[in-house]
């Protein structure tokens, strides 16, 4: 039996289905978004009191590593600026 693939596109993310039984999750991450989290990451650090911060003292260098390392790990750099991540959903 042959099934049909839909693909459904909800802000950046993308959502094929595959038969009945699959969902393919199909999600674009860019420099922006690993420095978004990086952020995120230092603030989270800085409110729980992980790392001191006084007032115009913000810890970018910190925030650079975490970015770097984000992007290493997933691959993205100065020539490849966004990676192309697809996750396999069964449904039940």
């Amino acid at each position: 039996m042959e099934y049909k693939s839909n693909i459904i596109k909800i802000g950046n993310k993308e959502l094929m289905t595959s038969g009945n039984r699959e969902v393919m999750n199909i999600e674009t991450i860019t420099n922006d978004d690993t420095r978004d989290v990086s952020i995120r990451i230092v603030d989270f650090l800085i409110n729980n009191e992980f790392i001191k911060y006084k007032e115009g003292n913000y810890p970018f260098e910190i925030q650079d590593e975490i970015h770097e390392e984000i992007n290493n790990l997933i691959n993205i750099s100065e020539q490849n600026e966004q990676v192309i991540i697809e996750s396999k959903i069964n449904k039940l």
